[in-house]
């Protein structure tokens, strides 16, 4: 015969332990993202601003495993504390911009891959990364700059978004269905049932696209450089104008073609079920 006091511990402790969890996933989250960033942190893009961030996959594949909340806050907690520990002290800019636009994306993600599907994945992906780097770009440059210069959020948002879509949509997958595969019962189900086989198509076009459109950017900014050049070089990049419109040229072809020949490479690829 069951005892109600018995049954109300019972009860209490397995609040207890589901709240415990949850903390310790979103603490693991931020502790790896915040060490995947730092580990690329000094990687910046042609302004010298904003850095190389492959370690988004960690708080995609949390979100992924898990739910899209304990995503975005080990995400958003991760990424703070990778700038603060680069800067030296909290840093604001990265508590204004990085940390909402990582909100925003990763919770934009959990949304559009709530019934999930590796197609909806790589949309979600896109998506996402998109919005939160546009949110990012724009409360950095308004908050760092000033106000806010189209041309360097555009620039911004292009840098991130190219250097981030390619680790999101070939590692994720990867990252997702290993740990899965090791910790059923405890994470989404849905992910166990679905094949890899699924990715393909829906990532060839994301990565083609996208590499189509970065290098025809690249191919306009080569022809018509000085048409364009002062839309990019604002403020205190207005004396290398010059320099900063060739990197972004050259580094505009050469990632438009990386992410072409990737897309070329997914093609061939005949994944396992």
């Amino acid at each position: 015969m069951s005892q109600p006091g018995l049954e109300r511990m019972d009860s209490m402790s397995a609040r207890r332990m589901t709240k415990s969890l949850v903390v310790s996933l979103i603490a693991m989250n931020a502790a790896l993202y915040a060490v995947g960033a730092y580990a690329t942190a000094y990687i910046e893009s042609p302004w010298g601003m904003g850095q190389f961030r492959p370690a988004i996959v960690i708080p995609l594949a949390f979100a992924t495993l898990f739910d899209p909340v304990r995503g975005a806050l080990g995400g958003s907690l991760g990424t703070l504390i990778a700038d603060s520990v680069k800067h030296g002290q909290i840093y604001v800019p990265s508590l204004v911009a990085a940390v909402p636009g990582t909100l925003v994306a990763v919770l934009m993600y959990g949304w559009l891959t709530r019934k999930f599907s590796w197609p909806r994945f790589v949309l979600g992906c896109v998506l996402s990364l998109f919005v939160g780097n546009l949110v990012t770009a724009t409360s950095y440059v308004w908050f760092v700059m000033g106000q806010p210069y189209p041309g360097l959020i555009i620039g911004l948002t292009a840098w991130w978004y190219v250097t981030m879509l390619p680790f999101a949509v070939l590692i994720t997958p990867i990252l997702t269905k290993a740990v899965s595969s090791s910790l059923r019962g405890n994470v989404r189900e849905d992910i166990q049932k679905t094949s890899l086989a699924e990715l393909k198509k829906p990532t060839v076009i994301a990565l083609a696209v996208s590499g189509a459109v970065i290098l025809v950017a690249g191919l306009v900014l080569l022809t018509v450089p000085s048409s364009v050049a002062d839309l990019f070089a604002v403020g205190k990049f207005a004396p290398s104008k010059e320099t900063l419109t060739q990197v972004i040229t050259w580094m505009s072809i050469v990632t438009g073609i990386i992410l072409c020949l990737t897309a070329g490479t997914v093609q061939l690829w005949s994944p396992k079920k």
